[in-house]
C-alpha cells in the first residue's frame, strides 16, 4: 500500500484502493473493470488526485474507455494541479510532442518544470537537456547562468540513477568549465554508473579514459573490453568502430584476448532493460491486446528505446492494421536498418502507405528520397509532388525546400511569389531557415518588393534562435546600415558571437574589421588571428593568399603573438565553449 501511495501521490484513501486494486487485478475487462472505472470517474469527480490521473491515463490510451487525447489532458491537468508529478510530467509530454491534441511548447515545459521541481527524476533529466541546448546558443555570462541550471537539474536526476543526465554530468567534469571544475575521476566515477546501466555512449567515453588513463590508471584491456560492449549496443554506431579498429594497433594479442573476455562478463553485468511496468503501459497493454492500434503504436514507443524488439513488434501490428505513424515509423526503421532489417522494398512500401493517409513525416521522407535518387530513380518532378503534399500538412522542412525548389525551379517551374509564400508558412512556426531564405527575399526583392526593413525583422528573427549564418546576415545589415542606422560596432558583436560557433564568414569579417579599425580598435594582431582561423576553418587559394599577404606588413613578434591568441580561441572553440 505503501508503494502505491509513493507512486501515485492519491490525496485520498478510497483511490489508493481503487489504483491497487486495478494494478492487482490486471485490469482485466468486464463487469468488474466498468465498475472499476465508475468508482474511478466518481473519485476523480470529487477531488481525488490519484483518480484523476488514472481516468487520464485511461482517456489517453483508450482502456476500457474511448480514447481521448482531450479528455486525457483534462483529467491529467486536474491530477498535476494538486502536486501528482506523474500527471505532471505526462501532461509535459502530451502538450511536447502528441499531435492529438494542440500543440504548446511552452505548456509542456511548464509542466515539466513542476514535475522536475516535485522530484520527478525523468523530468528532471530531460529538463538538464533543455538547458544544455540552450547554453550552446549562448555566449559568456549567459551560457555559464544557464549552464548552472543544467547540472543543477541533471546532478538531480543522476542521483536518482537516470543514466542520460549521468553521461551528461561525467561530460561536464571531463571537459571542466561553466562553474564545473575539470575532475577526470568524477567523470570515470558518472560514466562508470551510466554505462553500467548500458549507456554506449557512456561505455565508449570510459574506454577513451581507461585508454588515456584520465582518472584512472592507463589500462587498454579496459579500454578494448568497454569500447567491445559500447559498439555491441546499437549507440555504438560508427565512431565507437572507428575507434575500436584504431585501438587494435595499439594492444598485443594477449591484451586484446583478455578485452573480449573481460567484455564478455561486461554483458552479463551490465544492467539489463527492465521491462517497464508502470500504471501507464499497464493500462496500454490492455488497450492494445484488445487490439486498439493507437495504444499498439503508443506502447511501440514505450518499448522501442528500452527493448527494442518488443516496440516493433506493437509497431508492427499498428502498423498491419492502418496505424499511419506506425507505418512510418516501420518505413524509416527499414529504410536504415534501425531495430530491422534494412530493406528498401519493405521501407517503400509501409512509407507509401503512411503517405497515403497524409502522414507528413512520410511525405517528407519521400520526398527526400526521390530528390536524391536514394533507392529509386532521382525524380525532382516527383520530390516536389511529395513534398507539397507534406508542406499543405504544415511539416516545416516541407515547407522550406519547396520554397527553395521554386527559387531554383527545380521539379516546379520557377516562381520567386510562391517561393515566398512557403517561406513564409515555415518562417511563421518559427523556423530560423525560412526566417533567413524570406528576410533574403525581401533583401533582394526577389517574389516581394525589396524592403531591408523586414529583411532585418526575418534575420534578427533567426539570430535570436543562435543561429550563426542569421547572425552574420544581421551583422551585415549593421555594417552597411540596411533597414537600420549603420553600427560598426553591433555588427562586430554579431560576428563575434557567430564566429564563436566555429563559422568561417564571420571570422572573416572581424579579420576585415580589425585590419580597417570599424567597430574596434585597428589591431594587426587580433586581424591576423582571425584570418589565421579562417584558414582553419575554410580551405581555398584566395584564403590562405589573403592571410599571407596581411602577413607581409607583420612582425615576427607580431606574428608569433597572433599564433598565440588563435590558439586559444580555437580550443574554446573547439570545447562548445563561449566565455572566450
Amino acid at each position: 500500500m505503501g508503494i502505491v501511495s509513493n507512486q501515485y501521490s492519491c490525496s485520498g484513501k478510497l483511490s489508493l484502493l481503487l489504483v491497487a486494486l486495478a494494478v492487482v487485478m490486471g485490469f482485466q475487462p468486464g463487469l468488474a473493470e466498468d465498475r472499476e472505472i465508475e468508482q474511478l470517474r466518481k473519485a476523480a469527480g470529487q477531488g481525488d488526485a490519484g483518480a484523476q490521473l488514472h481516468m487520464g491515463l485511461r482517456y489517453y490510451t483508450g482502456a476500457g474507455v474511448t480514447q481521448d487525447s482531450k479528455e486525457a489532458v483534462e483529467w491529467l491537468r486536474k491530477s498535476g494541479g494538486q502536486g501528482n508529478t506523474l500527471a505532471q510530467y505526462e501532461l509535459s509530454q502530451i502538450w511536447s510532442s502528441d499531435e492529438s491534441v494542440p500543440l504548446d511548447r511552452e505548456e509542456g515545459l511548464r509542466w515539466l518544470h513542476k514535475a522536475a521541481e516535485g522530484g520527478h527524476a525523468e523530468a528532471q533529466s530531460e529538463l538538464g537537456d533543455k538547458y544544455r541546448i540552450r547554453s550552446l546558443t549562448q555566449c559568456e555570462e549567459e551560457s555559464r547562468e544557464t549552464a548552472k541550471v543544467m547540472l543543477k537539474w541533471y546532478r538531480k536526476a543522476a542521483e536518482q540513477g537516470v543514466a542520460d543526465a549521468q553521461y551528461w554530468i561525467a561530460r561536464w567534469f571531463s571537459i571542466g568549465g561553466d562553474g564545473v571544475p575539470e575532475d577526470d575521476r568524477e567523470a570515470v566515477k558518472w560514466y562508470r554508473k551510466a554505462a553500467e546501466q548500458g549507456h554506449a555512449e557512456a561505455q565508449s567515453e570510459l574506454s577513451f579514459m581507461y585508454e588515456r588513463g584520465w582518472g584512472v590508471p592507463k589500462d587498454y584491456v579496459n579500454a578494448y573490453a568497454w569500447q567491445i560492449v559500447a559498439v555491441g549496443k546499437s549507440g555504438g554506431g560508427e565512431i565507437g568502430a572507428e575507434w575500436l579498429n584504431r585501438l587494435k594497433p595499439s594492444i598485443s594479442t594477449k591484451q586484446k584476448a583478455a578485452g573480449k573476455k573481460l567484455a564478455a562478463e561486461l554483458f552479463k553485468l551490465i544492467i539489463k532493460p527492465i521491462t517497464p511496468n508502470t500504471l501507464k503501459i499497464r493500462l496500454l497493454h490492455e488497450a492494445a491486446e484488445q487490439g486498439l492500434a493507437s495504444a499498439q503504436y503508443r506502447l511501440g514507443n514505450e518499448y522501442y528505446f528500452k527493448i527494442q524488439r518488443e516496440g516493433v513488434n506493437w509497431y508492427r501490428k499498428a502498423a498491419e492494421q492502418g496505424h499511419a505513424d506506425a507505418q512510418y515509423e516501420l518505413g524509416y526503421m527499414h529504410l536504415h536498418g534501425d531495430g530491422v532489417p534494412k530493406d528498401d522494398r519493405e521501407a517503400m512500401k509501409w512509407l507509401r502507405k503512411a503517405g497515403e493517409q497524409g502522414q507528413s513525416d512520410a511525405l517528407y521522407i519521400l520526398g527526400f528520397i526521390y530528390r536524391f535518387g536514394e533507392r529509386v530513380p532521382q525524380d525532382y518532378r516527383e520530390a516536389a509532388r511529395w513534398y507539397r503534399k507534406a508542406a499543405e500538412r504544415g511539416n516545416v522542412d516541407a515547407q522550406i525546400y519547396l520554397g527553395s525548389a521554386y527559387t531554383k525551379g527545380q521539379g516546379v517551374a520557377q516562381d520567386h511569389r510562391e517561393a515566398v509564400k512557403w517561406y513564409r508558412k515555415a518562417a511563421e512556426q518559427g523556423s530560423s531557415t525560412a526566417q533567413i531564405d524570406l528576410g533574403s527575399a525581401y533583401a533582394k526583392g526577389q517574389g516581394v518588393a525589396q524592403d531591408y526593413r523586414e529583411a532585418v525583422k526575418q534575420y534578427r528573427k533567426a539570430s535570436e534562435q543562435g543561429g550563426s549564418y542569421a547572425m552574420t546576415l544581421l551583422g551585415d545589415m549593421y555594417a552597411n546600415g540596411q533597414g537600420l542606422h549603420q553600427d560598426y560596432q553591433e555588427a562586430v558583436a554579431l560576428y563575434r558571437k557567430a564566429a564563436k560557433q566555429g563559422a568561417s564568414d564571420p571570422m572573416e569579417r572581424l579579420g576585415d574589421m580589425y585590419a580597417s579599425g570599424k567597430g574596434v580598435p585597428k589591431d594587426t594582431v587580433k586581424a591576423y588571428a582571425w584570418y589565421i582561423l579562417l584558414c582553419r576553418v575554410r580551405s581555398g587559394k584566395q584564403v590562405i593568399e589573403k592571410r599571407d599577404r596581411y602577413r607581409e606588413s607583420m612582425t615576427a613578434e607580431q606574428v608569433a603573438e597572433a599564433q598565440k591568441v588563435a590558439a586559444e580561441f580555437w580550443e574554446c572553440v573547439k570545447a562548445e565553449g563561449c566565455g572566450c
